[in-house]
């Protein structure tokens, strides 16, 4: 991502102070520098083409509930958020 540089930087200088909110600050950078970094190791470009196709389709009135793609997209889309939660806060799915 672009940004991990900068949310790197903001980190560092965070660290260096030693109010409470300096240490919180640091932890949510972290836990943001790790999303960042989970996010990087998904191949986005399968991603991009696979969700690009499943709009096409939908547009093109390919997909509904009585399609018989419905359970295949149904699952894709489950998937999908399933993979976004894993980013953003892996621990929730051990829940």
């Amino acid at each position: 991502m672009k940004d991990s540089g900068k949310l790197l930087e903001l980190a560092r200088r965070a660290q260096q102070g030693d109010g409470a909110n300096d240490k919180y600050t640091t932890l949510m950078i972290a836990n943001a520098l790790a999303i960042v970094a989970r996010q990087n190791e998904r191949t986005e470009d399968e991603d991009i083409e696979e969700t690009r196709g499943l709009a096409r389709d939908i547009r093109a009135g390919n997909v509904g509930l009585n399609s018989t793609r419905y359970d295949s997209v149904y699952q894709l889309l489950c998937d999908q958020a399933r993979q976004n939660v894993l980013i953003s806060n892996p621990g929730y799915l051990d829940k």
